[in-house]
């Protein structure tokens, strides 16, 4: 079957183009009903793939809803129900259950950027695209940064910093053997697989150096059972003559992350008039939290090194 590409162009070909089309001394909304070009879920759509580009997280394959409201909320099992054998006829004891409100309110993430109006007609190469790639790269990559390691009081907690999570003392350079030790941690939890690992690069070179012998040149290679590893430049190396890092291994499946519906981006060219000015305004909510926190294990106090 051939699939016909949309005569309007991809999502940002149009974004782009709607930008261009507003007209000095007026702003404009792209996502208003009356610009035809763009509609919310290009700008949702293009915002959640760049995101896939650059957050580990999403690359694992945590859940990811869209939700058009401040908060999603749903109820989760906090007991287990009680279930024993009987004898024939015996009456069976009811059990309640025991439930509990999962919440994840979403926060606002904003970029305001002023440029020359003649600079963003005429430039060479095209400023309007540069610009709106770097928007687009900045916003994903600190949306990144805050669904590893966020703890801002605007935005919410990361992964490293969720209550009740478990942790595995390293206390020295990283070895398979304590990836092993809390996948098993993990498993005796009872939490599903399958599992995931947020790496930095130094304790990533650590691992890939391990040779089968002190003295070989063999290298030893991935054990398994060890889940898969993800990149991740957020994960913080502590500074001094012996720095330390942290990883995360965790159940993708338990980590939610909730995107609003009203992506939004203005364009306005009125507001600073008699200077011939262009604004552009990004503005897009996330939220991101973990319905079991026991669903993540930190291995802390890692050896860092320099790589060179």
């Amino acid at each position: 079957m051939k699939v016909r590409a949309d005569p309007r162009g991809n999502a940002e070909s149009r974004i782009l183009a709607a930008m261009r089309g507003v007209p000095q001394g007026e702003a404009r909304s792209l996502t208003h009903a009356t610009v035809e070009p763009v509609e919310p879920d290009d700008l949702r759509a293009q915002l959640i793939d760049k995101l896939r580009e650059t957050a580990a997280i999403l690359s694992a394959g945590v859940s990811v809803v869209s939700s058009d409201k401040k908060a999603v909320e749903w109820p989760v099992l906090t007991g287990d129900v009680d279930a024993t054998w009987y004898d024939e006829l015996e009456e069976i004891t009811p059990s309640d259950v025991t439930l509990d409100d999962f919440r994840i309110p979403v926060k606002s993430m904003k970029a305001l950027v002023r440029g020359s109006s003649e600079a963003f007609e005429d430039s060479d190469p095209d400023l309007l695209q540069i610009v709106a790639d770097n928007i687009n790269l900045r916003m994903a990559l600190i949306g990144d940064r805050e669904l590893t390691i966020g703890n801002n009081a605007k935005g919410f907690k990361g992964l490293t910093q969720i209550t009740g999570s478990q942790s595995i003392a390293v206390g020295g350079a990283l070895s398979w053997d304590h990836v092993l030790r809390a996948v098993g941690l993990l498993a005796e939890s009872k939490i599903p697989g399958p599992y995931a690992m947020l790496l930095g690069p130094r304790p990533a070179l650590t691992l890939a150096l391990t040779k089968e012998e002190a003295a070989s040149n063999a290298y030893l290679g991935r054990p398994e059972g060890v889940p898969p590893i993800f990149s991740s430049y957020w994960l913080p190396v502590t500074g001094g003559a012996s720095p330390t890092t942290t990883a995360v291994i965790f159940a993708p499946a338990m980590v939610t992350v909730v995107v609003r519906k009203d992506v939004t981006v203005e364009v306005d060219r009125s507001a600073e008039f008699t200077s011939d000015a262009v604004l552009v305004r990004v503005k897009y909510r996330l939220g991101m939290d973990v319905v079991y926190p026991q669903s993540i294990v930190k291995l802390t106090g890692i050896d860092a090194p320099a790589i060179a």
